[in-house]
C-alpha cells in the first residue's frame, strides 16, 4: 500500500504537532510494510519521500495539477491523507486525487468551534492592537455570540459540507467534535466520520529520574490561540512566594520577541526561553505542565508530558481536553479563562509534594492509551477497511 500525507507545509517533527503526528505514523507505517510520501504546499528541501508543489503562489496552476498527478500515477498512491482539513485551500487542491479514484482521508486537527465560542479570550490581542478590547465584553451577551456563530457558520459550511462530499473518510480528534461538526452539516453521514485521538510521540520508558522543581510550558510562542500572556500574568502573580520553583517555555513563534520582552517589563524572575527544539530532556526533569490554550485539536503536548509524569494543567476550553485528562486525578482542568483558579491549583501542586506524586504516577498510567501502538493500530484497521 503506499499512502500520500498532504500538508500546507513540510513535515519536520520540530515545527508542530501534526507535523509530529506524521513523523510518528509514517514510522508506523513503514514497519508494517507501507510506503509513505508527502507534500508540501510551500517550498521546502526535496528527498525522495518529502516533495512540494513547483507553484506554491497559484496552488490551482495547471503546472501543479500536472506535477499532482504524475506524482500519483508514477508512486501508485492508494490512499491520500489530507493533513489540512481545517484548510479550504488544501482540501480543495486535495479533491483532485478523486479523478485518479484514490481514496481520500481528511483530517481536522482542531476544533471546530472553539476559536469562536471563546471569542473575546482569542481575539483580545487583535482588538488591543487597535485599542478596542473595550468592546470585547459585549461579545459575551447572548445575541452577539449568536450573530458570531451565524457569521462564522456562513464562512466555513461550504468547506465542510465539501470535505464531508469529497472524503471517504473525515478524521476527527475527538468524538467531543462531532457537534461542532455537525453545527455546519446538521444532516451529515455520521458513518463518513470517525474520531482517532494523536498518538504519543515519545515513550518514557517507565522514567524514573528525579523530578526537579520545575514548571514547563512547551508550544507555540502564541497570543492568539496559544495565550502565553495569561501564563506569563500567572507566573508573575506567584514567582516571589516560591524561590526555589521556575518556568521553562520551550518552542519558537511570531510572539516569541513580544513575549520575551513582556517577560522583562513585568520583572519576571527565573524564566527562560527556549526555542522549537524535541523537549524530551524538559520533559524528564519538570514536574508541571502549564497550557493555556483557547482552542486546540488534541494537544500532542499532553499525552507527550504525561507519560514522562508531568502533571498537565490546562483550561477545558477544547473537547479533546476531556478525553486527555480526569480532573482532579491525573491533572487539572480549569474552567475557562478563570485565572485566579487556574492560580490556585497550580500552587496546590507546588505546595504538595505528596499530591504530585500520586498525580504523576496517575497522568503516566492515562498516557498509555494514546501509545502509538494503540492508536497506529486503530489507523492501520482504518485504512485496510478503506483500501478495500
Amino acid at each position: 500500500m503506499n499512502i500520500l500525507f498532504v500538508y500546507s507545509g513540510p513535515i519536520i517533527p520540530e515545527l508542530g504537532g501534526v507535523e509530529r503526528v506524521t513523523s510518528v505514523l509514517t514510522d508506523f507505517f513503514i514497519l508494517r510494510g507501507i510506503t509513505v510520501y508527502y507534500l508540501s504546499l510551500e517550498k521546502c528541501n526535496e528527498t525522495s519521500r518529502q516533495f512540494y508543489l513547483p507553484n506554491p503562489l497559484d496552488i490551482y496552476s495547471e503546472e501543479n495539477k500536472l506535477f499532482f498527478f504524475q506524482l500519483l500515477d508514477k508512486n501508485k498512491i492508494d490512499i491520500i491523507i489530507n493533513q489540512s482539513g481545517l484548510s479550504p485551500k488544501v482540501s480543495r487542491f486535495c479533491y483532485l486525487c478523486k479523478a485518479r479514484g484514490i481514496k481520500l482521508i481528511s483530517v481536522v486537527h482542531s476544533s471546530l468551534l472553539a476559536v469562536i465560542k471563546n471569542y473575546s479570550i482569542s481575539y483580545f490581542e487583535k482588538y488591543n492592537k487597535y485599542h478596542l478590547s473595550f468592546l470585547l465584553p459585549l461579545t459575551n451577551l447572548w445575541i452577539v455570540k449568536k450573530c458570531i456563530l451565524f457569521l462564522y457558520k456562513i464562512k466555513y459550511k461550504k468547506h465542510y459540507k465539501e470535505l464531508h462530499q469529497y472524503s471517504d473518510k473525515v478524521v476527527l480528534l475527538s468524538k467531543g467534535y462531532f457537534p461542532e461538526l455537525s453545527f455546519f452539516l446538521p444532516r451529515m453521514d455520521f458513518n463518513k466520520v470517525i474520531a482517532i485521538p494523536n498518538p504519543v510521540s515519545f515513550n518514557s520508558n517507565h522514567c524514573t529520574r528525579s523530578k526537579e522543581q520545575e514548571i514547563l510550558y512547551v508550544g507555540r510562542i502564541d497570543f492568539y490561540q496559544k495565550k502565553i500572556d495569561i501564563l506569563l500574568q500567572i507566573w508573575k502573580n506567584i514567582f516571589n512566594k516560591y524561590p526555589d520553583w521556575k518556568l521553562t517555555i520551550v518552542g519558537g513563534g511570531k510572539d516569541l520577541d513580544t513575549a520575551i520582552k513582556m517577560s522583562e517589563k513585568m520583572g519576571l524572575k527565573r524564566i527562560t526561553f527556549e526555542d522549537f527544539q524535541i523537549p524530551i530532556e524538559y520533559y524528564k526533569r519538570a514536574s508541571i505542565l502549564c497550557m493555556t490554550s483557547a482552542f486546540e485539536g488534541f494537544p500532542m503536548v499532553l499525552p507527550e508530558a504525561m507519560n514522562y509524569k508531568v502533571i498537565p494543567i490546562i483550561f477545558n476550553s477544547y473537547s479533546s481536553a476531556q478525553d486527555i485528562i480526569e480532573n482532579e486525578i491525573d491533572g487539572f482542568l480549569i474552567p475557562p479563562f478563570d485565572i485566579n483558579k487556574y492560580q490556585k491549583k497550580l500552587q496546590t501542586l507546588i505546595e504538595n509534594k505528596d499530591v504530585r506524586n500520586k498525580m504523576s504516577q496517575r497522568a503516566y498510567l492515562k498516557s498509555i492509551h494514546f501509545s502509538i501502538e494503540n492508536i497506529g493500530n486503530t489507523w492501520m484497521d482504518f485504512i485496510n477497511k478503506i483500501a478495500k
